[in-house]
């Protein structure tokens, strides 16, 4: 009988060991369950902000494209720019050069011709109307003494 009992007492003690135990795993399992669904909502929201970046980032790419294409045009107007300006820079110059020629022996009577003006008479009129002297005013006047 003490073996019964003893054997029973066992059991028992077993069976509330695994009850315990069974408590246990459910509070894991709720715990892991808990988690499972936070990471899968973390997982979710990186999908989504993956495809956002994914799609933002075609959008850039394709606007670099569109630059790099006006660069490229524009650097292409900017060599013919150059080239129009250094042959209108050498048209000017040979302009300037001819009209030089030309002028040169008109440009040389001039300065001859001003040479030739006649010299300003140095016994002319002052411009500036002499002072008047206050103390000769005063003597006007004043009473005869």
């Amino acid at each position: 009988m003490k073996r019964l009992e003893d054997g029973y007492e066992r059991e028992r003690k077993e069976n509330a060991r695994l009850l315990e135990d069974n408590e246990q795993l459910k509070e894991d399992k709720e715990y892991f369950k808990r988690e499972f669904e936070l990471t899968e909502n973390e997982a979710d929201q990186l999908v989504v902000t993956r495809d956002k970046l994914e799609a933002e980032n075609e959008d850039l790419q394709n606007k670099n494209d569109k630059l790099g294409e006006e660069i490229q045009e524009l650097k292409d107007k900017n060599k013919s720019l150059d080239i129009k300006c250094k042959t209108m820079k050498k048209a000017i110059d040979e302009i300037a050069e001819k009209f030089t020629v030309e002028n040169q022996g008109k440009i040389i009577e001039e300065i001859k011709g001003s040479q030739k003006l006649p010299v300003p008479n140095k016994s002319a009129q002052p411009l500036m109307k002499p002072r008047s002297r206050l103390w000769a005013l005063g003597n006007a006047t004043l009473p005869n003494r």
